[in-house]
């Protein structure tokens, strides 16, 4: 038997105030869908992090309902779904006549004004909205749980727990693109172009950044270090030397040019009783990361780059497209043993008491070498400990910690002896003559130090550097990178 009807004036509008109030929450369920079903874990976290104060409070009410996702979608869909299929009955209480009537109006607000509005407000403002409501959804998620919560568990099930994605490299680079100024960002040219430097450092290889050997300047072990000499280093600019003996691919060290400065030039000390570090051993076909690891450690900031000699082919690791792709992912592959992994003649050397300190640091495939070892020697003992045939590889290249930071920037670190921006494309510096001081007149004439009775042997000096100038601005073309 049905109930009374509800009759006069007061009881037609409780039945319009009970429609009126299905409509709003109705619509504030379908808003809440939308608003916190788009906030992922990912998103929360960093506002909960990293976002102003009040953005950081409102993700923290809201991880605790988000964080089991499909329970909260079921809660809400079932309860807004109860409330569509109830607005047409009331609405019919309310306008009477036949059902048809009912459901036009009741269709028609449930689009406008428990769709589209909601919708529309929750879209933009969901986080706020969302942290308001995250109490009353919390409590609404427990009366619905004997039937919201199995549903969930199957979803569960089905469908996975509905983590969050992460973004991939790519993805990140084109977010970070889209996030400068240009796109309405807060980042900066320079802060894109350093960050996607980052992020495409693992898909650059050694051989993509060293410089050749023909265009590395050197010293060979047997000469002197005269005045003739230390004044070419001078010019070169470089703070280290590679040393070779007897010919060019036998590199037994490096020459520091800072250990020189106490060194007497009428001394003619020979460079083979100077101190020459040790120099690391890499592959072509190491990754950037890898080596900058490497250079974290102190032992050198400038490497020797190993590859097969032209005749013969490069190792098909290195050629291999796939291992391009690959790096797209997490962390880049580990290149089998029998190509060559990268060596250190060095890095034991001069950091063994700090070898667990840096251990994460450095690749698991390094080897030390011995630390007065030839890079042929080095070489060799790497081979003959099971390391792969690396005896047949020579040196090709050097790589220093400023190539790997330049790629990292993006930009070229030019210094005051630089002579070429770019060695492989032969790009020149283009410098702007220096304005002479406005209480000194310029001078037409090379300039030249006063004498001065104390530094009078150096003065002499002086004048050889200036008049040597002009010698070695051409030499300089031969530079490799610091």
């Amino acid at each position: 038997m049905d109930p009374p009807p509800i009759r006069g004036a007061g009881g037609h509008w409780l039945r319009l105030a009970a429609c009126v109030v299905l409509v709003l929450v109705g619509g504030l369920l379908a808003g809440l869908t939308l608003g916190l079903m788009s906030l992922d874990e990912i998103n929360l976290r960093i506002l909960a992090t990293s976002g102003t104060p009040q953005q950081r409070r409102y993700a923290r009410r809201i991880q605790p309902i988000r964080k089991s996702g499909h329970w909260l979608l079921v809660t809400l869909l079932l309860a807004n779904t109860a409330i569509n299929e109830t607005l047409p009955i009331a609405m019919d209480a309310v306008l009477g006549g036949s059902g048809v009537t009912a459901v036009i109006a009741s269709t028609a607000a449930v689009v406008l004004f428990g769709e589209i509005i909601p919708q529309a407000l929750c879209a933009r403002y969901g986080l706020a909205v969302g942290a308001f409501f995250a109490r009353p959804v919390r409590a609404l998620q427990y009366v619905l749980a004997p039937i919201a919560y199995p549903i969930a568990l199957l979803l569960d099930c089905v469908l996975g727990s509905g983590r969050a994605a992460i973004y991939k490299r790519a993805q990140l680079k084109e977010l970070v693109s889209l996030s400068d100024a240009a796109h309405g960002g807060n980042l900066s040219a320079d802060e894109v172009t350093i960050i996607r430097g980052a992020l495409e450092l693992g898909d650059k290889l050694v051989a993509d950044v060293m410089t050749d050997l023909d265009n590395v300047y050197m010293v060979a072990l047997g000469a002197r270090l005269d005045r003739a000499l230390l004044t070419e280093m001078v010019h070169h600019g470089h703070s280290r030397v590679p040393v070779y003996d007897g010919c060019r691919e036998n590199i037994v060290g490096v020459l520091l040019v800072k250990s020189l400065v106490l060194l007497d030039p009428d001394d003619c000390t020979p460079v083979r009783d100077a101190r020459i570090a040790p120099v690391p051993l890499v592959t072509t076909h190491t990754s950037l990361y890898d080596i900058l690891n490497a250079f974290q450690m102190g032992g050198s900031h400038m490497a020797v780059v190993m590859g097969p000699p032209p005749h013969r082919p490069a190792p098909l690791f290195a050629a291999t497209p796939q291992r391009r792709a690959s790096r797209h992912g997490s962390s880049p592959p580990r290149p089998p043993a029998a190509d060559a992994p990268l060596l250190s003649a060095a890095l034991h050397h001069h950091h063994h008491h700090n070898q667990h300190q840096y251990a994460s640091l450095a690749p698991d495939y390094i080897v030390a070498a011995p630390p007065t070892a030839t890079a042929t020697a080095a070489a060799a003992a790497t081979a003959a400990a099971g390391h792969g045939d690396i005896a047949a590889y020579v040196p090709i290249g050097i790589i220093t910690l400023e190539d790997v930071i330049e790629e990292l920037i993006q930009e070229e670190i030019i210094d005051e002896t630089d002579v070429f921006v770019d060695m492989c494309k032969r790009v020149r510096v283009v410098r702007a003559a220096p304005a002479p001081p406005a209480s000194a007149p310029a001078c037409s004439g090379p300039l030249r130090r006063h004498p001065d009775p104390q530094t009078a042997p150096c003065g002499s000096e002086s004048e050889d550097l200036q008049g040597s100038t002009a010698h070695h601005t051409e030499s300089l073309a031969s530079d490799g990178p610091d």
